[in-house]
This record gives structure tokens, sequence and C-alpha cells, in this order.
């Protein structure tokens, strides 16, 4: 079979066209930095990974929950209030996973106007997480976006008392938005 020097042309540039496209677009395993997370460290809104969480407070408008890292080797999560029980393993790890894959953009400035906008003057859920360093975040989560796919959040740095709103995964909503059956390791 003769084929047209043309095609042969035309179906050679477009397999290395494709074998571009399809190297510039499949992440490598290699572009990860070394906790895991896909984001850059200098696109991360939290420094911290999820290992150097030690406490977690939840404040929803019914209830309070807190959450304590045990110290040694084969850590746990417990938690403390409302009632003293073994953190449920794939609740927790969902809610620590979200922190070092948050990024700081985009970054909203605080106003008045636009705290009542996004729903943080009175946020109905807020986050603090504490850090083996002693430092504190706390997050209060807010109305979603108009397309309902991220939330706005209330972050609050502990060195400089800085506040300001970013556009947070939904997944913060979805972590924290549990009964207390499904915080408790029934195990």
């Amino acid at each position: 079979m003769k084929f047209n020097i043309n095609t042969v042309i035309l179906v050679g540039g477009a397999l290395i066209l494709g074998g571009v496209v399809y190297g510039l677009q499949i992440k490598s395993p290699s572009e990860s930095n070394n906790n895991g997370s896909l984001v850059k460290q200098e696109d991360r809104l939290f420094p911290f990974n999820r290992e150097d969480i030690t406490e977690i407070t939840i404040n929803k408008q019914s209830q309070t929950l807190n959450f304590v890292k045990s110290s040694g080797e084969n850590s746990i999560w417990e938690m403390t209030q409302p009632e003293k029980i073994k953190a449920n393993d794939a609740s927790m790890s969902f809610l620590l996973n979200l922190f070092p894959e948050a990024t700081k953009q985009p970054q909203i400035e605080v106003t008045e106007k636009l705290l009542s906008d996004y729903g943080l003057e009175s946020a109905p859920s807020t986050l603090t997480v504490k850090i083996n360093n002693g430092d504190n975040y706390e997050i209060k989560l807010g109305n979603s976006n108009f397309d309902d796919t991220k939330v706005y959040g209330l972050v609050k740095f502990p060195n400089s008392g800085e506040e300001n709103i970013f556009l947070l995964s939904k997944s913060f909503v979805y972590a924290i938005d549990r009964d207390l059956s499904e915080w408790q390791d029934n195990q």
C-alpha cells in the first residue's frame, strides 16, 4: 500500500504534537513536593504540613468539637469534647489533608461589607488549628461562591494577627459538616 507524502507528514506531525501535549498535561510523581502535595510551597495558604497539627477545634452553631493528637510514635487523634473517645481516622484524614492543599489565591481584602456579603460576620463554622510550634490559625467558613464550588474563608494568621478572605475548597465544609457519630471511631 502506497501513501501520499502529505498524508505521512500530517500523521507524523499529529503524533509529535499529541506527544508534546500529553507530556505537558500529565503530572509526574516527581513534581509533587516532599509532603505529597501538588501545591508549591510558596502558593500554600497554610505554611504547615498535616503532621504538624496537634489540635483542632470545630465550633459550629450547635456544638463544639475538640480533637487532640496524642504524642508518641503511633500518634492517634482523640476527640476530647463533647466526649472523650478515639476519633475516626477517615474523618480526621479527610480534614487534615485539606490544609496542605489550600492555596492563597485569590486573596480578598477585608471590609465590613464583604464580611457581611460573604457570610463571615457571624460565620456558622469556625476552625481553630494548633500546630506543634504553638501557633494557632483561625478559619471562619462563610457562604459559597457564585457557582457553589468554593467557600469564602476568613483566615487569621498567628504571627501578624492579620485577617484575609480567601476562596477555599468546598471540601472544608464537607469535612466538618458531619454528625457526631461520624467523628467517633466505633471499633
